[in-house]
């Protein structure tokens, strides 16, 4: 329409495209052949599709700005995630001129410890 809110607005969607096209592009570059997408519209069962999917590991929602919302991110994951499916809800949230940062519940980080640590050490 041409008002400056909504160019602030499609600013804001475009910057927060990029940032999930950025997070999957860092989980390729971190895991080749991952799988890891931007997930648009709706996932299998009609669920809410997540922002990023890396398959049979993560289920992503991103978050970019001047102050994006951390624990809501998580939890927007946690109840959109379908179980049984082996995945992980997992914020990746960057706040503006800041590094980005995951968060996780610490349950699901242990449980990805305690697998690293097994191969870690059968490698031994």
């Amino acid at each position: 329409c041409g008002c400056s809110g909504c160019s602030v607005g499609r600013a804001q969607r475009l910057k927060g495209a990029n940032w999930e096209r950025d997070v999957a592009r860092l989980f390729l570059e971190a895991m080749p052949e991952c799988g890891a997408r931007r997930a648009i519209g709706q996932y299998r069962g009609g669920a809410e599709a997540p922002d990023v999917l890396v398959p049979g590991l993560f289920w992503c929602e991103c978050k970019v700005g001047k102050a994006p919302p951390l624990m809501r991110a998580l939890h927007q994951a946690l109840e959109d995630m379908p179980t049984g499916q082996g995945l992980t809800a997992l914020a990746v949230v960057k706040q503006d001129r800041r590094r980005p940062v995951a968060l996780l519940e610490l349950d699901d980080l242990l449980d990805i410890l305690r697998e690293w640590w097994e191969l870690k050490n059968a490698a031994g």
